[in-house]
């Protein structure tokens, strides 16, 4: 496929609505500036300037996440039904971070940090299923943390005694 020629000047505002509209149905936004005769940059720009584009912007991604999750879990679903279809690596990974009924089958992650080696003084267990938090709850005490500023658990930092 040729790569379409790079128009000049200011995006117009159908380019504007046309590019949030392939957003919202799922493609990335390379692919839908692509499609403008822009680039991915192009709009990113934009984002910066325009507090109003970037706003629809954020909104036509969550919309084109979910869309795009629906998408894949339609060919899931298909490919689990259909005999003679193999199963996919590249199809679960992707269910993996668009579905969030794959939320189970990302990294699990834990950090528990100390300064210089001494107690720990924060927990942050995101993502973190309950049977891995409760393996690390005889061990930190995670139930005194409190929530900080950014969403992270912090503790009085003291971990339990055994």
């Amino acid at each position: 496929m040729a790569e379409p020629k790079r128009r000049n000047g200011p995006i117009s505002e159908a380019d504007m609505d046309t590019f949030l509209g392939l957003i919202e149905a799922g493609h990335s936004r390379p692919d839908a500036a692509r499609q403008l005769g822009r680039t991915g940059s192009d709009f990113r720009s934009l984002s910066k300037v325009d507090p109003g584009f970037d706003n629809a912007y954020q909104e036509a991604c969550a919309i084109g996440k979910e869309t795009l999750g629906d998408g894949i879990m339609v060919e899931y679903r298909r490919r689990a039904l259909d005999p003679e279809s193999k199963s996919d690596t590249l199809l679960h990974n992707l269910a993996t971070v668009y579905v969030d009924d794959f939320a189970m089958f990302r990294r699990q992650r834990v950090e528990m940090t100390g300064a210089d080696g001494g107690p720990i003084e924060q927990v942050n267990h995101d993502g973190a299923t309950d049977r891995l938090v409760a393996k690390l709850a005889p061990v930190v005490d995670i139930d005194s943390a409190r929530p900080s500023a950014n969403g992270h658990r912090n503790g009085d930092g003291a971990a339990r005694q055994p």
